[in-house]
């Protein structure tokens, strides 16, 4: 008798414990800390000189390009955005659709462990080989903002590469923005909820005025405001 109730005190004594550990774990994992989205492999691999843009290799662009990138519950990159320009369209724009074609994660997570979406901020240099040769051609950047009704606003020349100055800059903008206007296509965004949206596209113009396709230009998010109208 006296063996049975030490041996059923002996059971409660090693079941307290037990029990309370099983409640402290199920507490962590519904207050687990939310975890952030994570690179899988080396940021590194995903831009290398090889991607090099031949139209920025040819004009000798460089510089250093940020970029916030939002990242899916599924670990795939569903947006770019530009947040510090490297000076160069070509550049920025190369970064965006490389990392939307190679970087992968290991995504964001709630607290309770769930996948969620989330961000990832970084940054790329591009950085010229060590010896490119300078180009006698001339290479045009534009920008045109289009309204809500998908019609170009205003156009602006944002970038020349080659042969350019002040004396004939002028007449090359209003000659490029014509033709690029007379161009493009009328194209309507519209923002997350359905709504027509005003946007800005760049396009290229290399020597001879021919314009690039259009599969080759991308969007850039740049306020349309910062972009006065050409008189």
């Amino acid at each position: 008798m006296q063996f049975a109730k030490w041996a059923r005190r002996r059971a409660a004594i090693i079941l307290a414990p037990l029990v309370a550990a099983a409640l402290s774990s199920a507490a962590s994992a519904a207050t687990a800390s939310p975890t952030p989205a994570m690179p899988l492999g080396s940021p590194g691999s995903w831009i290398t000189t090889n991607d090099y843009p031949a139209v920025a290799l040819r004009y000798r662009q460089q510089g250093t390009v940020g970029f916030v990138l939002t990242i899916d519950p599924s670990g795939k990159v569903a947006d770019c955005t530009i947040a510090a320009s490297s000076g160069t369209a070509i550049l920025d724009e190369a970064t965006c659709k490389l990392l939307r074609d190679r970087a992968i994660f290991s995504p964001a997570t709630d607290k309770k462990g769930r996948p969620v979406s989330g961000t990832y901020s970084n940054r790329t240099r591009w950085i010229l080989p060590a010896s490119v040769p300078p180009t006698s051609k001339i290479t045009l950047i534009l920008a045109l903002a289009y309204g809500p009704d998908g019609n170009v606003e205003f156009c602006r020349l944002r970038e020349t590469h080659g042969p350019v100055n002040a004396l004939n800059r002028a007449e090359l903008e209003r000659r490029a923005c014509a033709q690029a206007v007379s161009e493009s296509p009328k194209e309507v965004f519209t923002d997350a909820n359905g709504k027509p949206v005003t946007h800005v596209r760049t396009i290229t113009l290399v020597e001879g005025f021919t314009l690039r396709s259009a599969t080759n230009t991308s969007v850039l998010r740049i306020s349309p405001h910062a972009l006065a109208p050409v008189q």
